[in-house]
């Protein structure tokens, strides 16, 4: 019976009781926030959309960050390193070349949408003035113009949904794992999951995804080649800003200002429709192209890994957990 807990040879969990007990603290810890900000403020203003879900991001980021610190020093007994969080000098370029990775990405597809003409461009939705702090009303207002301070919180809302998204997939579930099973299991499991937790987003559909899924893979691969996170996480910004933020089209299913207008036409398959890019199959070029980019911006900043996944830099690799 204690077998089915522990995992005597190295005295601690198995994985997935280490990964029940995570998700656990997660949602601990996110209810604590809002019930905090409930009994502060009488809960989240409200404001408009873009407030609400960045103050529902902002504790799921929080929330994510202390749960994995804590689980990978209690639970799992590993270093935040070994979850591909080491950093280095060339961390900052792996991560801005994957933000251009995504904008890459982005321009094959808007290219190939033209050429298919499933896109209408209506021109550039640059407004004018700053977000206005005298009131939720009047800041909800002046978020619906897009100026410099819309930007910037649209640029942080991606940045802060994309870490703790990749920090739990591509990092604390992923690795915790393939401990317990292998790399091969893990990356499908992590993947598959990714995709369909997108289904509940607004005007998903089965083709979505799958799409999602294909992304996650790409997420995986850049993990796979340089042993971090950092990569990935710099696709998932880059590829959120651009499809949502740069262009007008629906990030996986969410609307919001953004600075060239565009409208999908025709065909939802073709056209990404009221979901986004995620939804077409226009969008397999570009994440081709992408798999491609990974192992050439890898192996141009020294930092293709070889595959070399989990082994924590400084420290004997662990045995497998089986």
């Amino acid at each position: 019976m204690k077998s089915w807990f522990l995992n005597t040879q190295e005295e601690r969990l198995r994985a997935g009781w280490r990964l029940l007990l995570m998700v656990a603290l997660v949602v601990a810890l996110n209810l604590g926030l809002q019930s905090g900000l409930k009994w502060w403020n009488g809960g989240i203003p409200d404001a408009s959309r873009y407030v609400n879900t960045a103050l529902l991001i902002v504790m799921m980021a929080v929330s994510m960050t202390v749960a994995v610190i804590l689980a990978r020093r209690f639970l799992d007994r590993r270093s935040l390193v070994s979850l591909g969080l080491g950093i280095n000098a060339k961390t900052l370029p792996i991560i801005v070349a994957g933000f251009l990775i995504s904008g890459m990405m982005a321009g094959i597809f808007v290219a190939l949408a033209w050429l298919f003409g499933v896109v209408e461009f209506h021109g550039i939705a640059w407004g004018q003035g700053a977000p206005d702090f005298a009131s939720w009303p009047a800041f909800s207002a002046s978020l619906d113009a897009m100026n410099w301070g819309t930007l910037g919180l649209f640029f942080f809302m991606t940045v802060v949904v994309s870490w703790w998204e990749e920090l739990f997939f591509r990092g604390y579930f992923l690795r915790n794992l393939a401990e317990g099973t292998s790399f091969l299991i893990a990356a499908i499991v992590s993947g598959v999951i990714f995709g369909f937790i997108h289904i509940t987003n607004p005007n998903a559909t089965m083709l979505s995804s799958l799409i999602i899924v294909a992304f996650s893979f790409k997420a995986l691969y850049g993990v796979m080649v340089t042993n971090a996170i950092w990569l990935s996480f710099g696709m998932h910004v880059g590829w959120n800003f651009f499809q949502g933020v740069v262009l007008d089209y629906n990030a996986s299913g969410n609307d919001m200002a953004s600075i060239i207008l565009v409208k999908p036409v025709g065909p939802e398959w073709l056209s990404g429709g009221d979901f986004g890019p995620e939804n077409s199959v226009l969008v397999l070029p570009a994440l081709a192209a992408a798999f491609v980019a990974i192992k050439l911006v890898a192996k141009w900043l020294g930092e293709d890994r070889g595959h070399d996944i989990g082994v924590d830099p400084g420290q004997p690799q662990q045995a497998s957990e089986r």
